[in-house]
């Protein structure tokens, strides 16, 4: 769902579910023209008033596991003076578990630039 979502705002996916061993993973590496995205896809259900947004479902142990993902990975391809930053994908449900919407969130995270 949310990779036919990000291919239709103009994302060229390049990576999915790139999992490090006691480190991480990240759910989705994508480029959006010539900067490179790092996207935890979240998924959540409309009826639930009382739930989080899936954006707020990510908590700070979990974006430095991206993090340090996203270095690694910038280390390993030769990509450390690319611009990079960290976007959200949201998935939000109805109750009947059909998709409803996908939000995209550029820069929901961390820093965008070469300093990891």
């Amino acid at each position: 769902m949310a990779v036919r979502q990000l291919r239709r705002c103009g994302y060229q996916i390049l990576r999915t579910n790139y999992s490090l061993e006691h480190i991480g993973e990240i759910d989705i590496i994508a480029r959006d023209g010539g900067t490179l995205c790092f996207i935890e896809v979240k998924t959540r259900h409309q009826n639930k008033t009382h739930d989080i947004s899936p954006a707020q479902a990510i908590d700070s142990k979990k974006r430095q596991r991206i993090a340090k993902c996203a270095k690694y990975f910038l280390k390993k391809y030769s990509l450390m003076h690319c611009p990079f930053r960290f976007d959200i994908a949201e998935v939000i449900l109805n109750k009947h578990f059909w998709q409803h919407q996908i939000i995209i969130r550029p820069h929901a995270f961390g820093e965008s630039s070469p300093k990891l």
